[in-house]
């Protein structure tokens, strides 16, 4: 197998990649700092390099089957390489990409690896329910959020996965992290179920909480327009 490597420009000098590099698509348990997630299709952890606070993501196959099946398709590692690229280019707030990593064999990859930047910061739903929050701060910053997915959907991009854990509020407002499942489509159908589940999950993500359930159904009508709006929720939410 061969090493292949994607490192962004910026962080090619960064104290301690070398090391790390040599060590993928390993991740050694001296470098990480808090494990967010380890289940049998990814380990996420967050890791120092230098001064810099990153996220790594190990995919993972369940079966050997699912390994040749996946060793055929663009790897999610390299997906949430390009969805960081695109965001960057549109100017939205996203975690930014460091590092990508697969073995190849042929066109076949195998053990892939992401490593982004850390957004921290706390996640929607903290920060929209914080104490220290008034009325107009959270509906300033709810339709924030409602208009950076607006924005990434007039690109043609669907994020994917808008639970409530991959919106962070950084400095940046609004920061959206974990897009290994952001997708670039043509306009038509796929497309259109494709930004309308976007819209259904991020209303679905306060299902518990019905005050706010019915802010964001209002602010994505107030967006949308009514047409569009009742297409929204004429689907069963997270179908």
């Amino acid at each position: 197998m061969r090493r292949k490597l994607l490192i962004e420009k910026q962080w090619q000098d960064l104290e301690g990649l070398d090391s790390l590099l040599r060590e993928l698509p390993d991740i050694p348990e001296s470098r990480i700092t808090h494990r967010l997630k380890d289940k049998a299709m990814s380990l996420v952890a967050r890791l120092r390099l230098g001064d810099q606070e990153m996220v790594a993501k190990r995919y993972r196959c369940a079966t050997p089957m699912k390994r040749w099946t996946r060793a055929v398709r663009r790897s999610k590692a390299w997906r949430s390489w390009w969805a960081c690229g695109r965001l960057a280019e549109l100017g939205i707030p996203a975690m930014e990409r460091v590092i990508c990593f697969e073995h190849r064999v042929g066109p076949l990859q195998f053990d892939p690896v992401f490593i982004g930047t850390w957004v921290s910061g706390p996640n929607m739903i903290e920060h929209l329910t914080a104490e220290h929050m008034n009325e107009a701060r959270v509906l300033a910053d709810a339709r924030e959020i409602i208009a950076r997915v607006g924005r990434i959907h007039a690109a043609g991009l669907a994020h994917g996965d808008l639970n409530w854990t991959n919106i962070r509020f950084s400095e940046r407002g609004p920061t959206f992290v974990d897009l290994d499942d952001t997708r670039a489509y043509r306009p038509g159908p796929r497309r259109d179920y494709r930004m309308t589940r976007d819209w259904r999950v991020l209303i679905y993500n306060w299902r518990d909480r019905p005050e706010m359930a019915e802010l964001f159904r209002e602010l994505v009508r107030e967006h949308l327009g009514d047409a569009a709006y009742e297409r929204v929720m004429a689907r069963p939410f997270r179908s």
